[in-house]
């Protein structure tokens, strides 16, 4: 073998090895949460999928990667423009109100194959309208006139709120750069702060309902003599889109690059309520996100089921916590403090949940009333948690009033005070039986050497 072949072989197995640990590295770095078992293959970059009736998270990928979110951004302008001021004290009146695209909000848009809601320069629509063409059709100039309205023109004051806002709802990975989401360089989120921020947009009735609606109809305005159509970008809520699934109710799509984002709900008629949020899914015909996002809820509509555990007082736990100065008991009887509902695979066993009681303090002194919260028991299924209760004292635990005193007693003896005054005390009795000697020794010698008075 001639030496440049050979050098030629030790480079080719160098980057073979470096391609070989950055996919490893890859792998290892995804974090899954899948405490369900699902075994559909998920491609997108992140996904969290929540049980919204018990808060149970029934599975996650990377939720705290942070991704391009893309239009998902809307979400957090539109909502700010529904909490102001103007909005909170006349819904109906700020809603009717009627606002004019200005001609700066498309030369923003020029070239960028931004999508719209079809409003033109100039064209006067209500503020509900604008809306609509926000959320549902990602209209980039129907949210930029919502901002340019609300904060007066100074777009970079509605940036700023939104990443107020955005701390304020602990979202640690969010950072919004632009209120329409075209910026995908500096502005990032995550699975997980998506689901805070939804979490907030659907306490918001109004953002609530615009956000749920199929389509929406604009009436004809200044610049369109007949009426204009909008329907919802999120596909699985489309009939004829071919991923139509009655279930899914809004919220957002979001698209960069080669990938797409997506924020949506679902709901069947036995009120089993999912959120899911997919991020960075690519975009191909057999993969994307909305065959991804409908797998998922399929899923999870097929084979959960919402069961009650346990039930206060009807339910004890088991558990090693000693109990100290009670009358004629050492233990204590657990029991939940609320009815614990689980979302269970419809296969599973209830008795294959783990009570884990690790948590709970190892020792308890009397008294204890019944109802006092003594800690907190972790539910586990597959090593992975699936919910948490707070336990109680299912009974009153009264003092022993002899073992009490013992304690104070031994507490008391064995309590640094009690030493130093233990440890003065025999100094000073060492000191005062000295003072005693000496002067004991010092009266006779006087008595001995000293000459009668004359």
């Amino acid at each position: 073998m001639s030496l440049s072949n050979f050098f030629k072989k030790t480079l080719f197995t160098l980057i073979l090895l470096k391609a070989l640990c950055q996919l490893s590295f890859a792998i290892a770095s995804e974090e899954i949460k899948n405490p369900y078992g699902i075994d559909i293959p998920i491609e997108s970059d992140a996904v969290f999928l929540i049980d919204l009736n018990t808060n149970t998270v029934i599975y996650a990928k990377n939720e705290n990667k942070k991704i391009p979110s893309a239009a998902l951004v809307k979400m957090m302008s539109l909502l700010l423009v529904l909490q102001c001021d103007e909005c909170q004290k006349n819904p109906e009146k700020f809603l009717n109100t009627k606002i004019k695209a200005n001609g700066y909000i498309f030369d923003r848009l020029y070239k960028t194959g931004a999508a719209t809601a079809d409003i033109r320069p100039n064209e006067e629509v209500t503020i509900q309208d604008a809306s609509y063409g926000a959320a549902l059709a990602s209209g980039c100039e129907a949210i930029m006139m919502l901002v340019d309205y609300v904060w007066g023109g100074k777009i970079e004051d509605c940036v700023l709120a939104m990443n107020q806002k955005a701390k304020e709802y602990n979202m640690k990975n969010t950072n919004f750069t632009d209120v329409d989401g075209l910026d995908t360089e500096n502005q990032f989120t995550t699975a997980y702060d998506m689901y805070l921020l939804t979490k907030k947009c659907l306490k918001n009735n109004i953002f609530k309902k615009i956000a749920t609606s199929r389509t929406y109809e604009i009436p004809p305005t200044n610049k369109h003599s007949k009426p204009t159509t909008l329907v919802h970008t999120n596909k699985l809520m489309n009939k004829g889109s071919g991923y139509f699934d009655e279930r899914v109710k809004g919220i957002k799509t979001g698209s960069f690059q080669d990938k797409q984002n997506l924020v949506s709900i679902a709901v069947n008629k036995e009120k089993y309520n999912y959120m899911l949020i997919t991020l960075g899914a690519p975009k191909t015909k057999t993969q994307n996100i909305f065959s991804e996002s409908k797998k998922l809820y399929n899923w999870a509509f097929s084979n959960l089921k919402l069961e009650i555990l346990a039930t206060p007082e009807e339910k004890t736990v088991p558990n090693k916590i000693k109990v100290n100065l009670a009358k004629n008991t050492d233990t204590i009887i657990l029991t939940p403090k609320d009815q614990v509902t689980l979302l269970l695979p419809k296969s599973i066993d209830r008795s294959t949940i783990y009570w884990d009681t690790s948590n709970l303090p190892k020792e308890l002194n009397a008294p204890i009333s019944k109802g006092k919260i003594i800690g907190t028991v972790n539910l586990m299924l597959s090593d992975q948690e699936i919910g948490r209760v707070e336990v109680m004292s299912a009974k009153d635990i009264d003092l022993d009033i002899l073992s009490y005193v013992e304690y104070l007693a031994k507490k008391f003896i064995f309590s640094w005070k009690f030493l130093v005054i233990i440890s003065f005390a025999l100094v000073s009795i060492f000191l005062f039986l000295i003072n005693r000697k000496f002067f004991k020794k010092n009266k006779k010698k006087n008595k001995r050497y000293n000459p009668p008075f004359k």
